[in-house]
């Protein structure tokens, strides 16, 4: 045969279809072209390589047309076939037989693209092993959003995992549990044949195997909610989750047969070998492909946060927890620096005696910068979130230890800043000794976020740094400051509200950080509900005093909204500003104190009337108490 030959491959049953192609060839491009048919291609098994081969086959025939070249480097353009639709799309190939025809001899639309097999047999798309739960847009229907969430939420009862067994052509191994395995050669946005947003080149020379491994429910949650909201995200930043091989071959092997799916198409089989074909032929496209992007051959592996070990066994055998077990390196590394939190250290008692005396200072200052420095250098959170895993963990060491090392503080704190205080020749009650007197319920969800921030900054190295931040945010040593210098000053009110502040932040950083520390894996539920429950009857008993305050600061606001609407009370002919200075309500009578601007002296019967125009306001019976000051 001479260069330059055109061939159209089919199958019998579509001779009148390839009719109109050669006739159409004649017309608009003057070639003639011979029908082959695929079995004649099969038995003869020899291609030409200056030749153009078009093939008007289905999935099926294209497919072990494909098988039978695949080695050969032939150029080849795919006609659209009305049963070749997997191709066609994954290739995002015209669809319209003209446009085809025209890119089938335009030279500068054939490309060198690279072809994925599967045991032998060509892969237009994706090959699934066991379940990956809608990861490829192919397997999830365009439902409404509320399907697609009652589908997903029914995968929890059944997500299954099961032991798998890697090795990729350089060597590496990897054994772990997974639900299920997605692997694809290209991905072309255009097409969006799955749920990742990157062009992943036709021609880079490996395959991409994406490993389904979510550690607990919530970490199942949290994908469902990246591909049902966010629905792509990149391999350069994967959830946790998924693990990803990239490899020019990779072996995948169970202890018993696995169940997959090839272009839609049910197998089964023990052991599964998948290569990449480099350039294996030259295709005419629609548009130009992705260009490689990294080295061939360089093979990569993000399996770090995949199960393994003792948490690979245990989702193996059990059912998938609601939160992730922390591993054993985790446990090893925070464990060692909890411990060492909880003792009892000169430089501990050092940082302890000059955070309390710089705060005590800054409170008689009334300098918000000074008490801020306190809290950075103030050592007392780290035993306390010691004290949170020695809770969740039921461990009697670490909380005696713990224990003891925060009510050192405490009393460093209190005797201090005592002794301090009684040696001070002034005792001005400042601004920001008064803001620590009367804690609500805004001050327990402070200390709950900071418990929070406290625990996951603690069990994760990268953001350690973040400790000092938390530190501020809830403020352990100032309200002991403040009690302190009540103990100095023998002020029994002083003493009470700041320490109930202080076991306001203690209990609630406690409870938090317990909570927290569950969350992150590193207690079973059953074993830190106890701990749990404790603390939390604790934080009950504290929010009662606590709401109450609240629930006083929410009447005053609303009471002094009422008494201030005007500035000023409208007195026979005489109009007076005034400024409400003070509020508080005892069995039934609201206790009002204001300061009133005149230019004369206001006589009974014009506070009288002052007092009425108040109490009408708000509704209730009041008790004036009135600061006239004169302007002249």
């Amino acid at each position: 045969m001479q260069a330059g030959k055109v061939f159209i491959i089919s199958t019998p049953g579509y001779d009148e279809a390839v009719e109109k192609i050669k006739e159409r060839l004649r017309k608009r491009y003057g070639k003639s072209a011979k029908l082959l048919y695929l079995d004649t291609v099969l038995e003869q098994g020899e291609f030409l390589e200056n030749a153009l081969y078009m093939t008007y086959l289905d999935d099926s025939g294209l497919r072990t047309f494909l098988n039978a070249c695949i080695d050969q480097k032939i150029e080849l353009a795919i006609l659209p076939h009305k049963e070749c639709a997997k191709a066609l799309k994954s290739y995002n190939l015209e669809t319209d037989l003209d446009r085809a025809l025209e890119n089938g001899f335009d030279p500068k639309s054939a490309q060198s693209v690279d072809l994925l097999s599967c045991n032998g047999s060509v892969v237009f798309q994706s090959v699934i092993v066991g379940d990956v739960y809608g990861l490829n847009k192919e397997v999830l229907p365009d439902d409404t959003i509320f399907t697609k969430l009652k589908r997903f939420s029914g995968n929890i009862k059944r997500l299954s995992f099961q032991n798998y067994r890697f090795k990729t052509a350089e060597g590496a191994e990897v054994e772990t549990a997974a639900t299920g395995v997605m692997v694809f050669e290209h991905n072309l946005k255009s097409v969006q044949s799955n749920f990742l947003n990157d062009d992943i080149s036709l021609h880079d020379g490996k395959l991409n195997a994406l490993i389904l491994a979510p550690m607990s429910i919530f970490a199942y949650l949290y994908l469902l909610f990246i591909i049902l909201f966010y629905k792509h995200f990149s391999l350069k930043q994967l959830p946790k989750s998924v693990g990803l091989i990239k490899s020019n071959t990779l072996y995948i092997s169970a202890s018993k047969p696995m169940d997959f799916l090839l272009d839609g198409s049910s197998l089964s089989a023990k052991e599964i070998e998948l290569s990449v074909h480099t350039e294996a032929l030259r295709l005419h496209l629609s548009q130009k492909a992705p260009e490689q992007v990294e080295e061939e051959g360089k093979e990569s592996l993000q399996t770090q946060y995949l199960p393994k070990g003792e948490y690979k066994e245990l989702l193996l055998q059990r059912s998938l927890p609601l939160f992730k077990k922390a591993g054993y390196e985790d446990f090893k590394e925070l464990f060692t620096s909890l411990k060492t939190s909880a003792k009892n250290s000169f430089v501990y008692v050092t940082l302890m005696i000059l955070s309390t005396l710089l705060a005590t200072v800054g409170l008689f200052q009334n300098s918000s910068p000074v008490i801020i420095g306190a809290m950075i250098l103030a050592p007392l959170m780290s035993p306390i979130i010691s004290l949170s895993m020695g809770i969740v963990r039921d461990d009697a060491a670490l909380m005696k230890s713990s224990f003891a090392t925060l009510m050192t503080g405490v009393f460093i704190a209190l005797f201090f800043a005592a002794v301090f205080t009684l040696s001070m020749p002034i005792n001005p009650l400042t601004t920001q000794m008064e803001s620590r007197l009367h804690p609500n319920i805004l001050d327990l969800l402070v200390a709950i976020f900071s418990g929070i921030a406290g625990a996951y900054a603690s069990a994760k190295d990268e953001i350690a740094k973040s400790l000092a931040g938390v530190a501020i945010a809830v403020a352990l040593v100032p309200p002991l400051a403040v009690a302190g210098i009540g103990i100095g000053w023998l002020d029994l009110t002083m003493i009470q509200g700041a320490s109930l502040l202080f076991i306001t932040n203690l209990v609630g950083i406690m409870l938090a950080a317990s909570l927290t520390f569950v969350v992150l894996g590193f207690a079973p539920i059953h074993r830190a509900k106890k701990g749990v429950a404790y603390t939390f009857l604790i934080v009950l008993l504290v929010t009662v005093p606590l709401g109450k305050a609240f629930y006083d600061m929410i009447w005053q606001n609303v009471t002094i909204n009422k008494l201030g609407k005007t500035p000023a009370l409208q007195l026979e002919k005489r109009l007076l500003p005034y400024k409400v200075t003070g509020l508080t309500q005892k069995e039934g009578v609201t206790a009002v104190e204001v300061v009133i601007f005149s230019s004369q002296a206001l006589d009974r019967e014009a506070l009288l009337e002052v007092k009425r125009l108040l109490q009408k306001r708000v509704d209730t019976p009041i008790e004036l108490e009135v600061t006239n000051k004169i302007r002249l």
